[in-house]
C-alpha cells in the first residue's frame, strides 16, 4: 500500500518545509522521497530511514511551489505504490 497522511507545511521563518507521513508496513527498509518544482522533472530529493515519519527539507527557493511523492522499499526489494503528490508553496 501507498503512504498515508502524507503532508507538507512551510516554515518560511525556519526556511524549511516538513514533511509527515503515516506507515504501518513491517520491514521498510527506507522511504524515497522525490521532489519536484514547477517546470521540472520529478527526482530523487532523499532516501529516508525506514523508522522515520518526517523529513525536513532545507534546500528551498523562496516563491516556489514544490510537489513531493513518497515510495516506501522494503527488506525485500519490493516497494509500495508511490503516494499522491503533496504540493507546498515555500
Amino acid at each position: 500500500p501507498s503512504v498515508k497522511d502524507f503532508k507538507a507545511i512551510a516554515s518560511v521563518p525556519n526556511n524549511m518545509i516538513k514533511l509527515s507521513w503515516q506507515y504501518n508496513e513491517l520491514a521498510v527498509k527506507n522511504f524515497v522521497l522525490y521532489r519536484k518544482t514547477e517546470g521540472d522533472k520529478i527526482h530523487v530529493l532523499e532516501v529516508i530511514p525506514g523508522t522515520a515519519r518526517e523529513y525536513y527539507d532545507k534546500a528551498l527557493k523562496p516563491a516556489t511551489q514544490y510537489t513531493y511523492f513518497l515510495v516506501a522499499h522494503f527488506q525485500d526489494w519490493k516497494q509500495s505504490k508511490m503516494s499522491d503528490g503533496v504540493v507546498v508553496k515555500y
